[in-house]
């Protein structure tokens, strides 16, 4: 029924229309914005069964609409088992108290309705009420803790939430953040923030990772998603944040540059990490690039060969291919097997990952 059609009724058929239904009147005055108007009539109606959360909810709009915030706040509080289910209950209420917050920094208010806060959609309104709370923490932990299964609204809005929450959760929200940006494969959203974070805060990236029951699986994945995008600037500062407190990230990092073909940075990396993975790293690389020689006169610690196979293997081939075979004997790991090379060659071409090489010299 048009507004227009409301307002030109009898006043017995005005009568019978509100006994009957109510809620359309008061909408009709509610599109031709006639607020006032339709806060004095609502008192004379009573809305049918089933149309109460419309009709209370056009009667707090109106009082939010005429800035009577409290008068506002009231019905959406009393009326709550009514209102709760209309989709725009928890905004329009989350706005009534941002109203009432402006003039009135009463944190105590704000502890009330704080449940209600936290199911609003608007992040500003809520942020704004939380941080004039004196609950901060509690509050932005349960808002986070309900925002957090939401992935449209996580994506869109999860830089604001590490940027200005992660300091003040507790250890169960920052390991429940940290998984959720792993699970919907948010890295590049959360490498703007370890991006921004460079400057205000370098100590971000490690209580991140501190939180994390498996750091070095979460540092694997966001250096692979870094690495893959081409951003070697931002894995070179992961580098610096983790370095110290994490050597298996470096060897990550290490290991990435490897299969890229940037040589010299995986051995730096690898160099960092630990010495024998480095000294392994730097004899791969030479026989990958086929300098047997350069491989042979390196100074390799003998301690580190005699525990790394590997490397033993590395050395006895290139020192072969070198055409020193004494040399080649003795780094074999099994010297029982110094006289037959082939077979020693075959042992060493398979313990080379991911080479390919010729089976015979």
């Amino acid at each position: 029924m048009s507004s227009s059609h409301a307002m030109n009724m009898s006043q017995d058929d005005r009568k019978k229309y509100d006994e009957l239904e109510g809620l359309p009147y008061i909408q009709a005055l509610y599109d031709d914005k006639r607020y006032e108007n339709l806060l004095v009539e609502s008192s004379k109606i009573s809305p049918s069964k089933g149309l109460e959360k419309d009709f209370y909810y056009l009667v707090a709009s109106s009082y939010y609409l005429v800035r009577k915030y409290q008068d506002s706040l009231n019905v959406l509080l009393k009326k709550s088992a009514f209102l709760k289910s209309h989709s725009d209950y928890s905004l329009l209420l989350s706005r009534n108290y941002f109203s009432l917050s402006q003039f009135k920094l009463c944190s105590d208010e704000i502890n009330k309705v704080s449940l209600e806060l936290i199911h609003g959609d608007d992040w500003k309104i809520f942020r704004t009420c939380n941080e004039r709370s004196n609950n901060h923490s509690q509050l932005l932990s349960i808002f986070l803790k309900n925002k957090i299964q939401d992935q449209d609204f996580f994506i869109q809005r999860q830089i604001v939430l590490l940027e200005n929450s992660l300091h003040s959760l507790g250890m169960e929200h920052r390991k429940m953040f940290l998984e959720r940006c792993i699970s919907v494969d948010a890295f590049l959203e959360l490498n703007s923030v370890l991006e921004k974070f460079k400057i205000k805060d370098k100590t971000l990236l490690e209580r991140a990772h501190q939180c994390h029951p498996n750091a070095s699986e979460v540092t694997s994945l966001l250096v692979k998603q870094l690495f893959t995008e081409g951003k070697f600037h931002s894995i070179a500062y992961l580098f610096e944040v983790m370095n110290a407190e994490n050597p298996e990230f470096t060897a990550h990092v290490a290991e990435f540059f490897k299969v890229a073909g940037r040589v010299q940075v995986a051995e730096y990396y690898f160099l960092q990490a630990d010495e024998p993975r480095y000294m392994l790293a730097r004899a791969t690389n030479f026989l990958a690039q086929e300098k047997f020689s350069e491989l042979v006169t390196f100074p390799f610690d003998k301690i580190t060969i005699s525990k790394n196979k590997d490397l033993s293997y590395a050395l006895s081939f290139s020192a072969f291919k070198n055409g020193n075979n004494i040399l080649a004997a003795q780094y074999l790991p099994d010297k029982k097997n110094a006289n037959t090379k082939e077979l020693a060659l075959l042992d060493l071409i398979q313990k080379c990952k991911g080479l390919s090489w010729k089976c015979r010299p």
